[in-house]
C-alpha cells in the first residue's frame, strides 16, 4: 500500500479509485507489486526476501556499469539503490545470501532501511528471531546506522540517509526502530500487521493527527503540491541525465545506450560458443557468467578465446 500511495501522490497514473481497489482481482494495485502492471513499479516482488535480492542485483549492476563505462569527465552511471525491508524479509535465506554478497562486493551505493518493529504476522519476533541484527550485518561488511525514533524523528532519518550516501567502502543497513500501528489502539501488536483498523480507531487516529475524521481517501491540494514538486524535480534530473547520456554516446559510442535499452549487437547469436554435446549445468553456468566489469560483448570475446585455447590443447 505504501508504494501505491506514493506513486499516486507523485503523479503516476494511479487514481484514487485504483487505491480503493487495493488487493482486488485485476486491479492496478495487486497485493504484491508487479512490473508491467502498475506504472512506476520497477520490479515484481512477492516472496519475502525477494525484494532484497532484487536490490542487491540492481546495486551490483550499478557498480559494474559505472566501472565499465564512466569516464573521468562523464559519470553517466552514478546512483544509489534504496530498499525497505522488515523482520520477515531478514529471516529469509535468500536475503542472507544476497546481502552477504553485497557486503563481500562492498556495494557502497546500496542502502537497506530495516523497519525494526519487532513484529511479524505471527506475533513478536521473540518467538523465532532473536539475533543481534546490527552485529550480524556489521560482520557481513555493512555500515550500521541506528535511528531510535523511527516513527517521528525525521531529522535523524534524513541524517541517516545522508550518512549512508557518504559511505565509500560499504553498503549500509539503517535500523529504523519503529512501533507498528503507531498511534492506533492496536499499536505494537501483530493484529495491525495484516488487518485493517476499525472505523472508530481510524477516527481517533485521524483526530490525533489533526486531520478531518469525516473524510476518507482525502488529500488536500497543498499535500498534492508538495509531492508533485518532487516529481518536477525528478523530471528535471532525468532530462539532465539524458543530456549527459547523449553527450557520452557522441564521445564514446552507442554501446552504453544500447545496453540500457536492452538491445544486443547485430549477429550476437552467431558469436555464441555453442556446444554440440551435452554439458553439466554447473559448467554451463560458467560459460554464461558475466565477470565483474565485463560487458556482454567482452563476455562473447572471452568465451571465443577460451574455446580457441581449448582447441589448440586438443590438437
Amino acid at each position: 500500500a505504501l508504494i501505491y500511495s506514493m506513486l499516486h501522490l507523485c503523479g503516476y497514473r494511479l487514481s484514487m479509485d485504483d487505491l480503493k481497489a487495493f488487493r482486488q482481482m485485476h486491479s492496478n494495485t495487486p497485493g504484491h507489486p508487479e512490473r508491467g502492471v502498475t506504472e512506476g513499479v520497477e520490479v515484481t516482488t512477492g516472496p519475502l526476501g525477494q525484494g532484497l535480492a532484487n536490490a542487491v542485483g540492481m546495486a551490483l549492476v550499478e557498480a559494474q556499469m559505472a566501472a565499465t563505462y564512466n569516464k573521468d569527465d562523464l559519470k553517466v552511471v552514478d546512483h544509489h539503490t534504496y530498499v525497505f525491508c522488515g523482520d520477515g524479509c531478514l529471516m529469509e535465506g535468500v536475503a542472507l545470501e544476497s546481502l552477504s554478497l553485497a557486503g563481500h562486493l562492498a556495494l557502497n551505493k546500496l542502502v537497506v532501511i530495516y523497519d525494526d518493529n519487532k513484529i511479524t504476522i505471527d506475533g513478536s519476533t521473540s518467538v523465532a528471531f532473536t539475533e543481534n541484527t546490527a552485529v550480524k550485518y556489521a560482520a557481513m561488511g555493512f555500515n550500521i546506522i541506528t535511528v531510535e525514533g523511527g516513527n517521528h524523528d525525521y531529522d535523524a532519518m534524513r541524517k541517516a540517509i545522508s550518512d549512508a550516501k557518504a559511505s565509500t567502502d560499504k553498503p549500509t543497513l539503517i535500523l529504523l526502530k519503529t512501533v507498528i500501528g503507531f498511534g492506533s489502539k492496536m499499536e505494537g501488536t501483530a493484529k495491525v500487521h495484516g488487518s485493517p483498523l476499525g472505523a472508530d480507531d481510524i477516527v481517533a487516529l485521524k483526530t490525533a493527527s489533526g486531520r478531518d475524521p469525516t473524510k476518507t481517501f482525502h488529500v488536500t491540494d497543498e499535500e498534492y503540491a508538495h509531492f508533485r514538486a518532487a516529481s518536477i524535480k525528478g523530471a528535471a534530473a532525468k532530462k539532465e541525465w539524458n543530456a549527459t547520456l547523449e553527450k557520452y554516446t557522441a564521445a564514446h559510442g552507442p554501446e552504453l545506450a544500447a545496453r540500457i535499452a536492452g538491445t544486443l549487437p547485430d549477429g550476437w547469436k552467431a558469436k555464441l560458443p555453442l556446444n554440440g554435446k551435452s554439458i553439466a549445468t554447473r559448467k554451463a553456468v560458467s560459460y554464461t557468467h558475466l565477470r565483474a566489469h565485463e560487458t556482454p560483448e567482452h563476455l562473447v570475446c572471452r568465451l571465443l578465446l577460451e574455446k580457441k585455447k581449448k582447441s589448440k590443447k586438443t590438437l
